[in-house]
C-alpha cells in the first residue's frame, strides 16, 4: 500500500481547500457508494513493471490534466436539461481550480480508460480511445439520493498499478440538490466538487473508514480564501 504518501499528498492539498461548513453546510453521501477495490492498470502500457517504475521516477511534474466525461450525463434525457447543463457548467468551472493545484508525473501515452467498475457511468469513445488527461471523471445524477440528505459522493474506479494513483473515478449528484435557482449556486457547487474530487484522489472508503470527517475537518480548519492564491503540491 502507497497510501501514506497519498495521505500526505491530501493533507498539504486540503491546506487550500474551503471553508464551506462555515457558510453553507453541505453533505457527502458516501455511504451509498459500494466498498470494491478499484480496478487497476498500468500507465506504461503493457511493459515489465520495472521499466514502467523507472519511467514513472523520470518523468517531470507537471500540472495534472482532469477529464470530464459527460456521456453519462448527457444520456439523463429525463432530468430538466437546465439542471444537466449546470453541472456540466460546475464541471468546467472546478477544473481549472483543482488544475493549478496538483501536479503528476504524467504517462507518455494518452490515457485509455475502457470502464469504471461499480460506478454505472457510461463511457465516451474519447476516453475508450485514449485521451490528454491525467485523470478521468464521470460526473452525473443519481436517482438513488432523492429524499435524502446526500448532495454528492465519489470515489475512484481506476488506478495505476505503479504508483497507485487513481487515474477515474465519479462523482454522484443528488438531483433534488442541484439547485440553479440558489443564488450562489455555482460557488457552492464548484467547491462541493473540488471537494468531491479528493474523495477520488484519496479519501474514499478504499483508504479509510471515515474517510469524510477527516476532509471535513481539514477544510474547517483552512478557510476557502486559500485557493485565490493557490501553490503547486506534487503527487
Amino acid at each position: 500500500m502507497k497510501y501514506n504518501f497519498w495521505l500526505s499528498l491530501a493533507v498539504y492539498l486540503n491546506l487550500f481547500t474551503f471553508n464551506l461548513f462555515f457558510t453553507n453546510c453541505h453533505r457527502c453521501g458516501h455511504h451509498h457508494i459500494k466498498d470494491t477495490i478499484p480496478a487497476k492498470v498500468n500507465l506504461y502500457g503493457n511493459e515489465h513493471p520495472e521499466i514502467s517504475k523507472k519511467r514513472y521516477l523520470q518523468a517531470a511534474w507537471q500540472p495534472i490534466r482532469i477529464y470530464f466525461d459527460f456521456s453519462t450525463l448527457d444520456s439523463q434525457k429525463t432530468i430538466d436539461v437546465n439542471k444537466r447543463e449546470a453541472l456540466k457548467k460546475i464541471a468546467t468551472n472546478t477544473k481549472p481550480m483543482f488544475e493549478s493545484l496538483l501536479m503528476v508525473k504524467r504517462a507518455t501515452t494518452k490515457l485509455t480508460v475502457t470502464d469504471c467498475p461499480n460506478s454505472k457511468a457510461t463511457l465516451s469513445a474519447e476516453v475508450k480511445a485514449g485521451v490528454d488527461a491525467d485523470l478521468v471523471i464521470f460526473p452525473f445524477f443519481n436517482a438513488a439520493y432523492t429524499g435524502t440528505s446526500t448532495e454528492a459522493a465519489a470515489t475512484h474506479c481506476l488506478s495505476d498499478t505503479v504508483t497507485n494513483r487513481p487515474i477515474a473515478g465519479y462523482i454522484n449528484y443528488s438531483i433534488e440538490a442541484v439547485d440553479v435557482q440558489k443564488a450562489n449556486w455555482l460557488e457552492y457547487f464548484t467547491y462541493l466538487t473540488f471537494h468531491e474530487i479528493n474523495h477520488i484522489l484519496v479519501f474514499n472508503d478504499y483508504f479509510g473508514k471515515r474517510p469524510n470527517h477527516l476532509l471535513i475537518a481539514l477544510e474547517i480548519l483552512f478557510p476557502k480564501r486559500k485557493l485565490l492564491e493557490p501553490k503547486l503540491s506534487t503527487a
